[in-house]
């Protein structure tokens, strides 16, 4: 967690709070444990995905989180009018990802990080063509109509709507991954050819197809470009995809907010020795999915901070310089607290769900966690957004969590190393109900989205100066703001 968010989370709840008195050094707990480069994609027990053809229930397929199969030729069973009601709008803005086509015979690993490989001929079958190119329409309408006499521009009213190249299925194992549309194709050459380098871009790719530009204003289809390319063993071809706009703000159209609420075992759970199913709500559904009864009032607020483990090596400087930070909250009913910390988008998803905060998180083949989560939050990360995550511990306050539980991973052959709480206070906020809390979690959430490694520095007092508070961020409403 940034040193900014940290104290923004703290500062939300606390609101005016002297901050002359603290020292600590902050970092995300997913950069962390990456040591700057982020740990391979999960594995999985299927060692290549499946062509439609293969599956023997492909009805599993992307509903659940633990399977990784994939799911080719969706497209092709739907028709045109399906697919745009499904695929929405064509608008900028949705998340951006990229696949790699292979050729037959090549082995293919499921949920691997972009670009994702696939094959060829499953990739092309996946895809479909909504709308009919702007070349095409002009060419139908004719000269004389496609022009308004009195200002000699194109006229506006029969300007047609683009032509769109929309994939459906389920890439590379990945649920989440399950309905974009083409914007470019890209080739590159890995060969020692010096001519073909020097036409090529300054990335050493060329591209070869556009959704604007060949697509539509030279009526080229996608499938005829990657079919006329000439490929050889040093050849690499990328597509470009786009998913719909609303992907840029939550994990669901219906529930924007990269912000998951974890509720699991209580208290009494916990002593018990009973176990109690996880229930994982994201995005508004946190604030309108609050039980009343269950809508407790927040009393303290904790800044806990801790190194990460390091078992199989020894720890460099850096290692002993970066903490990661977390918020915990206590509440009234003193059943549980909560464990709120940032991360990296699709950070917790698509790692296997392996949460410090489970006892079970190295379990094998999936843990509690990773077999409740919502299949659409299964995606590769990207590690420039965030998401926030908060968790439900069966720990009635800070001293029941620390003396009962990081206390037992304490140790770099644990989790945990140098645990400390750097601030306590009660919280002030008038509105501290857990509803409240959740609102101004996705508030924050959906105004800024942002996670940039450059910010992750230390908490020092020579560098105080680099801290902005963003409290106002969590107070009001996401949508009605307007930038300057």
């Amino acid at each position: 967690m940034s040193i900014e968010t940290s104290l923004s989370l703290r500062d939300g709840l606390l609101c005016n709070v002297d901050m002359d008195n603290l020292c600590i050094e902050a970092t995300d707990e997913l950069l962390e444990m990456a040591h700057e480069k982020p740990p391979p994609l999960e594995d999985s027990v299927t060692s290549s995905t499946c062509s439609t053809s293969s599956i023997t229930d492909p009805g599993v397929i992307g509903k659940d989180p633990w399977c990784t199969l994939s799911s080719y030729g969706g497209a092709s069973a739907m028709n045109e009018m399906e697919l745009k009601e499904l695929i929405g709008p064509n608008e900028e803005g949705g998340l951006v990802w990229t696949a790699q086509l292979v050729s037959a015979g090549t082995s293919i690993k499921p949920r691997r990080g972009m670009p994702f490989p696939v094959y060829t001929n499953d990739f092309l079958s996946s895809v479909k063509r909504i709308g009919t190119p702007s070349v095409e329409v002009h060419a139908e309408a004719g000269y004389d109509d496609l022009w308004d006499p009195y200002s000699r521009q194109e006229s506006r009213e029969l300007k047609p709507e683009e032509a769109r190249w929309v994939f459906k299925g389920v890439l590379n194992g990945w649920p989440g991954l399950t309905l974009m549309e083409v914007r470019k194709v890209r080739v590159e050459d890995h060969g020692n050819n010096l001519l073909k380098k020097m036409m090529s871009s300054a990335t050493g790719k060329r591209k070869i197809w556009d959704c604007h530009r060949d697509g539509n204003e030279r009526g080229v289809d996608l499938v005829d470009a990657i079919n006329a390319t000439k490929v050889n063993r040093d050849t690499v071809i990328t597509v470009e995809m786009r998913s719909p706009k609303w992907s840029s703000q939550g994990w669901s159209k219906d529930s924007p907010g990269f912000c998951m609420w974890i509720e699991g075992p209580t208290v009494d759970d916990r002593t018990s020795g009973s176990p109690s199913k996880l229930t994982i709500n994201y995005g508004t559904n946190i604030i309108t999915n609050t039980i009343e009864e269950r809508d407790a009032a927040c009393t303290k607020v904790h800044m806990i901070n801790h190194r990460y483990a390091s078992p199989d090596k020894p720890e460099s400087t850096r290692d002993r310089l970066l903490y990661h930070t977390i918020i915990l909250l206590e509440w009234d009913h003193q059943r549980y607290c909560s464990v709120v910390e940032i991360g990296f988008l699709n950070g917790l998803g698509g790692y296997k769900c392996r949460s410090n905060w489970f006892e079970d998180k190295d379990v094998t083949p999936y843990n509690q966690l990773h077999d409740s989560f919502p299949n659409e939050c299964v995606l590769p990360w990207k590690s420039m957004l965030s998401e926030i995550r908060v968790t439900n511990v069966p720990f009635k306050d800070k001293e029941d969590m620390i003396t009962n539980y990081m206390n037992k991973y304490e140790g770099h052959q644990g989790r945990f190393v140098d645990t400390n709480c750097s601030f306590s206070h009660e919280v002030r906020l008038t509105f501290n109900k857990r509803s409240h809390i959740a609102t101004y979690l996705v508030n924050y959430i959906l105004r800024d989205k942002t996670y940039s490694k450059k910010d992750v520095s230390p908490y020092h007092p020579v560098n105080q100066i680099q801290y902005r508070n963003s409290t106002h961020t969590f107070l009001y409403e996401s949508t009605k703001y307007s930038k300057k």
